[in-house]
C-alpha cells in the first residue's frame, strides 16, 4: 500500500452491526490515529464482540463511510485483513500442539513470515522457555497469553482485541499493557474491550457503545 504519510488507520462513519436486521448498536462514527489506543466500552451485550468482528467482516455491518489506511472499502478488504490481527475472547489454540506449533501455524495459515522468534515472542508476553509444552496443558491465563503471543509473531498495522487482559493476574495484566503501549508507540493502531479499570499505564481513547434508538 502506498500510504507511508497517511496517519490515519481507520476512519468509521455511521458503522452499525447488525443482528437480524436489528442495529446492536447507534451508529458509530471513528477516526482512529497511528500511536492510538481505542478502548470500547458499554454494558454487557452493548455489541462489543460484535463491532470487532464487524470491521473484518466476521458480522454484519452497514456504514456509510469506511476506509482502512485512505483506501475505502471494498477496495481495501484484502489490505485490512492482511495488515489487522484479531484476537478473541476464547484464545484459539489446538490443544493437542504445543505453543510454538500454535503460533507457527498462525503464520502459515496468513501466509506471512515470523517477525522474530517464537522464543522472543513468548518472553514478551510472560511466557519464556515454554515453546514446546502443549496448549492443553496451560491454564486460562497462559492460554490468554500464549494467544496474544501471536500478535508479535506477524506484522500489522492494526490490533482488534476482545478482552485481552482477561484471566491474567496483575503481573501479567501489567505485562501485556506494556506490549499493548509499545505497539502503540512504534506507530501501531489498537482497539481493545474489557470490563473493569485498565492500567494507568495504558493510555487510551474511550469509545462508549450506546443503544440503538428505536422508531
Amino acid at each position: 500500500m502506498s500510504d507511508s504519510a497517511t496517519t490515519t488507520v481507520l476512519e468509521l462513519a455511521d458503522f452499525v452491526c447488525r443482528r437480524g436486521g436489528d442495529e446492536v448498536f447507534a451508529p458509530v462514527d471513528l477516526c482512529l490515529q497511528r500511536g492510538e489506543i481505542v478502548w470500547l466500552t458499554g454494558a454487557n451485550g452493548a455489541g462489543k464482540t460484535s463491532f470487532l468482528r464487524g470491521l473484518i467482516g466476521l458480522v454484519e455491518a452497514n456504514y456509510e463511510r469506511f476506509e482502512f489506511c485512505g483506501q475505502p472499502l471494498p477496495q481495501a478488504t484484502a489490505q485490512l485483513l492482511e495488515h489487522c490481527n484479531w484476537i478473541g475472547h476464547e484464545a484459539a489454540m489446538k490443544a493437542e500442539f504445543s505453543i510454538a506449533e500454535n503460533l507457527i501455524l498462525d503464520c502459515q495459515q496468513r501466509g506471512v513470515g515470523p517477525t522474530r522468534s517464537v522464543d522472543d515472542a513468548l518472553e514478551a508476553v510472560g511466557l519464556p522457555g515454554l515453546a514446546d509444552f502443549p496448549a492443553g496443558s496451560l491454564s486460562a491465563g497462559q492460554r490468554r497469553r500464549a494467544a496474544l503471543g501471536r500478535l508479535l509473531l506477524r506484522p500489522a498495522r492494526l490490533w482488534l482485541l476482545d478482552e485481552p487482559l482477561a484471566n491474567l493476574d496483575m503481573a501479567s495484566t501489567a505485562l501485556l499493557a506494556q506490549v499493548m503501549s509499545d505497539f502503540a508507540s512504534d506507530g501501531g493502531a489498537l482497539i481493545l474491550t474489557g470490563h473493569g479499570q485498565l492500567p494507568n499505564t495504558l493510555r487510551v481513547r474511550e469509545l462508549h457503545l450506546e443503544a440503538p434508538q428505536w422508531s
